[in-house]
């Protein structure tokens, strides 16, 4: 696995931003003492919990009572127990919770409805690096803007 994905464990999440303007774009701050990454979610992607589906990229999210925005924001505070990058590209981030994040990069570069280059972004504050699975499905290193 990528050295930059394994750095994701044990990282708590601080902060969620989801829904309304953003659509089913989510962002999702998480740290420890010593570092800080962003975590930008382009593609569709599911949250569950054992065999349950609490919501996904599709359910409604333009209102902040919706179940969409409600559970993601629940996620604050958990702390990430275990990532696993798939070969393609899709990310399995598990939480102390049993919580689930399952993200399936979907952005082909054959896709016609999207603006997105982008599946995912993975990028770190202290470094100020950024690692993107773009929609050839290659990760590709940048530099991070944190004006986003």
């Amino acid at each position: 696995m990528r050295e930059f994905i394994k750095n994701l464990s044990n990282l708590k999440v601080d902060k969620i931003i989801a829904g309304g303007s953003n659509g089913s774009i989510v962002l999702m701050d998480i740290s420890n003492e010593s570092t800080k990454y962003v975590i930008y979610i382009y593609c569709s992607w599911r949250l569950s919990l054992e065999n349950e589906v609490i919501t996904t990229w599709n359910d409604e999210s333009i209102s902040s009572d919706s179940i969409f925005v409600v559970q993601m924001k629940k996620l604050e505070g958990d702390t990430i127990e275990s990532v696993h990058m798939h070969i393609l590209g899709d990310l399995e981030l598990t939480f102390e919770s049993g919580k689930r994040l399952n993200i399936f990069s979907d952005i082909s570069s054959n896709s016609v409805e999207s603006d997105n280059v982008e599946n995912w972004s993975l990028c770190n504050v202290i470094t100020n690096k950024c690692y993107s699975l773009n929609n050839y499905f290659k990760i590709v290193e940048e530099i991070y803007d944190s004006n986003q």
